[in-house]
């Protein structure tokens, strides 16, 4: 028997147009990775089309309307705050550092570009922020709720709508307190307004270790206090005094 031709036999010849979409047929069938490739450019300009004419009915129309979501969960603090030793005890009551705890710090480092993402967003017409904070430090917490305030002046349109989960205390509140409505469990922990500052004394063990405790500074308001040395009745007042006046701003 006769072995048939490894080559395509060739077919009759079509003039015009419909010869020419003949040829090119032919011509992808016996190379298929031109085939191959020319069907991809055509998928993606396709999937190019569709997600060009979806963003220009966003754009223009504002349509269809988007909810964004952003999650401020665990201690308000800077990150180079957490890497000292006892800063985490003095910010907010059993707050164990966010690498121990598994959780992420809340500050305007952290949170200023997901923030301006959020509010910019095509389409956008809420920003839900889901807030889960026991607080932390007074000028991250004040930085926030100023950037949500200059947000919502810069997009009229986009409401802020503040979700406690576990609790937004201090901080955590001062921060909800810029959104247009707050929304919480009858669970949820919301409030204690104020301004704390917690240390610690070392006095009494130093002395019954033999420890001295050696300071030397320069003007009288450096060294206050301090841990090892007794509390002096002008730092007391001092410390008092500047509650006193960050109080007002919360």
């Amino acid at each position: 028997p006769q072995r048939s031709p490894a080559y395509p036999v060739p077919l009759p010849a079509i003039n015009g147009t419909a010869g020419a979409v003949a040829a090119v047929l032919i011509a992808l069938s016996s190379n298929w990775v031109v085939y191959e490739r020319l069907s991809w450019l055509v998928t993606a300009l396709g999937r190019w089309s569709v997600g060009a004419v979806r963003t220009l009915f966003v754009r223009t129309l504002h349509f269809p309307p988007t909810v964004t979501l952003v999650t401020m969960r665990g201690l308000i603090a800077t990150d180079d705050e957490m890497r000292t030793g006892l800063s985490y005890a003095m910010l907010a009551p059993e707050a164990a550092p966010a690498e121990v705890r598994g959780e992420s710090l809340v500050n305007l480092g952290r949170f200023e570009k997901a923030l301006d993402r959020a509010f910019s967003m095509p389409g956008a017409r809420a920003v839900a922020l889901l807030i889960d904070s026991p607080g932390g430090s007074p000028a991250q917490s004040s930085l926030l709720h100023r950037k949500l305030l200059a947000l919502r002046r810069r997009h009229p349109r986009v409401k802020l709508l503040a979700f406690v989960e576990d609790s937004a205390a201090s901080g955590g509140y001062y921060i909800a307190c810029a959104a247009d409505e707050i929304v919480a469990d009858a669970n949820s922990i919301v409030g204690s307004i104020g301004v704390i500052s917690r240390g610690f004394g070392f006095v009494k063990s130093l002395k019954k270790k033999g420890v001295e405790r050696r300071v030397h500074a320069a003007g009288d308001s450096k060294s206050g206090l301090d841990p090892y040395l007794p509390m002096r009745s002008a730092d007391l007042a001092r410390q008092r005094r500047l509650l006193k006046e960050l109080h007002p701003h919360f």
